[in-house]
């Protein structure tokens, strides 16, 4: 396999210097199908956590939606966290 590292000054975001994304791979063929080969293929891949500061995660968002009770009426604000796109969720695998 293989392994990508992304170098980083010091930021504001997260203290990583060295953000890294390993690739496993398959390069031979099985024994019991050995026709089926088509060359190297990745089979998996993991990324490193990253270490974001305080509240500058930019793979999330905080999102505020006005919620009316259905049978009261009473306004009520719901705050949630959704995921965000960006470069960054390269590191996470998909959920």
């Amino acid at each position: 396999g293989f392994i990508l590292e992304f170098h980083f000054s010091a930021n504001e975001y997260f203290s990583n210097s060295v953000l890294t994304k390993e690739y496993l791979m398959k390069c031979a063929p099985e024994k019991n199908d050995p026709f089926s080969f088509e060359g190297p293929e990745i089979y998996s891949s993991t990324g490193c956590t990253i270490d974001w500061k305080k509240g500058k995660n930019v793979t999330v968002k905080t999102i505020k939606k006005n919620q009316k009770h259905k049978s009261r009426g009473h306004m009520r604000t719901v705050t949630k966290t959704v995921q965000n796109d960006s470069f960054f969720n390269f590191f996470s695998p998909p959920v």
